[in-house]
């Protein structure tokens, strides 16, 4: 058991060890007040939950995310934790992959790669304890709108481990993806990771991310599709909280998309 403090209250970490839950370190504290440079964080940020954290230096842990609009990604923010005493240095590997197919994974060769000390600079800043932010800045990646990406975020440390802290649900999808068989393939539904992970860039995201997720109607999401969904996604409708198809409102056509999506037949969601 490892106890730290954030702002936001005592932290207790435990590296969780139960099959399936390789590199999960859950955390019991709420959300905090944002740490990243000045973004808008309503338009250009997934909310920091602060719940739990994801190892990212044995595995590679994505993030899928979609742009409002076209333009050049340039930069990122984040926040994460060390299961120990931070390092004097990070050796951060960041990649950018378009999803190919079906399902929206990413796939292929990336489309950038960005390493600490050649093409990526990267300013850590504490928090509290061993929680930091960090402001990675790279070369322009034109990036199109309405489209899955995943970004890919690693730490290289000899003697300690890295962990992405999880974000709330801002991005509409709670989906994440960590390579726990170091196979470098992210496969489904083994290596699915039910949260979003703390994020900032220099553009708009989009909510939904464009429908990254491969179950989008999978609303709860628990890694099925059944009638729950329906009925939370009706709950959430009714509240003015249903932005399914990521134009940052709600209204009738969400409605209309998450049904098109519920009656069919989707090979990737289970149940």
């Amino acid at each position: 058991m490892f106890t730290n403090r954030w702002r936001s209250g005592l932290v207790r970490c435990a590296a969780a060890g139960a099959a399936g839950a390789a590199g999960v370190m859950a955390c019991a504290v709420g959300a905090g007040p944002g740490s990243c440079p000045p973004q808008n964080p309503a338009v250009q940020c997934q909310t920091t939950a602060r719940v739990m954290s994801y190892q990212a230096t044995t595995f590679r842990v994505a993030e899928n995310v979609s742009f409002l609009n076209g333009g050049d990604l340039s930069s990122l923010c984040f926040e994460g934790l060390y299961f120990g005493t931070p390092p004097g240095a990070d050796h951060f590997t960041i990649q950018i992959y378009a999803s190919g197919g079906f399902p929206l994974l990413p796939s292929g060769q990336p489309l950038a790669e960005f390493v600490e000390g050649q093409n990526l600079t990267v300013a850590r800043t504490q928090i509290e304890g061993t929680l930091h932010s960090y402001s990675a800045t790279f070369a322009p990646v034109p990036v199109l709108s309405s489209t899955c990406y995943w970004i890919v975020v690693r730490n290289a440390l000899p003697d300690n481990t890295w962990h992405w802290a999880d974000g709330d649900k801002s991005n509409g999808d709670l989906f994440s993806m960590t390579d726990l068989n170091q196979n470098g393939v992210f496969e489904l539904p083994g290596e699915f990771a039910p949260d979003d992970l703390s994020l900032c860039t220099n553009l708009v995201l989009a909510q939904g991310a464009a429908g990254c997720h491969p179950c989008r109607c999978d609303w709860i999401p628990d890694g099925f599709h059944n009638t729950q969904d329906f009925f939370d996604f009706m709950t959430d409708f009714f509240a003015g909280d249903a932005d399914y198809n990521g134009d940052r409102v709600t209204n009738s056509q969400d409605f209309f998309d998450f049904m098109a999506c519920f009656l069919e037949e989707r090979p990737f969601c289970y149940g």
